[in-house]
Parts: C-alpha cells; sequence; structure tokens
C-alpha cells in the first residue's frame, strides 16, 4: 500500500450516518406477519411440488427395473430359442419290467395304487404284474411298482 493511500484511509471516516443506517433498515424490513392463508397456500404448493417430484423419481426408478427386467426375460428366451426347440413327450419311457397296470399309457404311482386296489379287493390280477418275479403278487409288488414310478431317474432300475 502506497504512504498516499494509508494517510487517506486514516483521515476519512468511513462511518455512515446513523439516519442514513436507519432510513437503509426501514426500506429493507420484512413485514411483521404473513397471512395464515398466504402461508397455508404455500405450504401446500411446496408439498405438491415435492409430492410431483417424488413421483417422478418412482416413475424413473420402475421404469428402469421393468426395462432391466424385460431385457432378462428376453435374454432368457433368445438363450432358448438358440438352444432349439425341447423336445416333451407325453408318456415317460417304459420302466423296466413294469406295466401299465391302470392303462393310461404311461406307468405312474396311479398303477401302484390300482395294483394296491387290485389285491385289496380279490380281483383276478393278471400274472405280469408280479413284477419282482417272486412267483406272487403282493404288497411288495406293489412298492416296486411305486419307487420305480416315483424314482427320478426313470431308466434301468
Amino acid at each position: 500500500m502506497t504512504k498516499r493511500r494509508r494517510q487517506h484511509d486514516r483521515d476519512t471516516d468511513l462511518r455512515l450516518p446513523r439516519d442514513l443506517i436507519d432510513d437503509l433498515v426501514a426500506l429493507h424490513e420484512v413485514p411483521a406477519s404473513v397471512p395464515p392463508a398466504v402461508d397455508d397456500k404455500i405450504a401446500e404448493m411446496a408439498y405438491h411440488h415435492c409430492e410431483a417430484v417424488r413421483t417422478r423419481r418412482r416413475i424413473r426408478r420402475w421404469g428402469w427395473i421393468g426395462a432391466a427386467a424385460a431385457v432378462v426375460f428376453f435374454l432368457i428366451w433368445l438363450h432358448g430359442a438358440l438352444q432349439g426347440p425341447e423336445i416333451v413327450t407325453d408318456a415317460p419311457p417304459p420302466l423296466a419290467g413294469i406295466r401299465d397296470i391302470d392303462r393310461s399309457g404311461r406307468v405312474d404311482i396311479l398303477d401302484a395304487f390300482a395294483l394296491a386296489r387290485h389285491i385289496e379287493k380279490g380281483r383276478q390280477l393278471d400274472p405280469s404284474w408280479d413284477v419282482n418275479h417272486d412267483g406272487t403278487i403282493d404288497q411288495a409288488d406293489v412298492d416296486t411298482v411305486a419307487t420305480t414310478a416315483v424314482r427320478l431317474d426313470k431308466g434301468a432300475p
């Protein structure tokens, strides 16, 4: 700082007159109170604005989640389409030594039930229903049919 500037700063009284300060304060005074109707209206408008922002965020968030889910399902579908058609047959392969007792076209747990009912009622039994080949058609044959029908690997016993 120069010598002349320092001298000027010391000589000048930088304080404003009290009347000017009071007038400036009076120009920028805030009104004493806001009417309740205006205050309520401002609060209501602020609430609606915030609710609209929240709604837009929710829509964007769920939109992205929906888009991501659609992409995942598309990729799963595309993977399946590239693998080729899956061959599905209605009837499982025939089980070794087991006959279709209820004549439904497949060997399942209902065949074991039908065999058990035939034995229980004393009806005539087909000799081919002796699946364990012990010479007697009894509960052991029912158990063999049931065990074979519910086994996960339907191949050889």
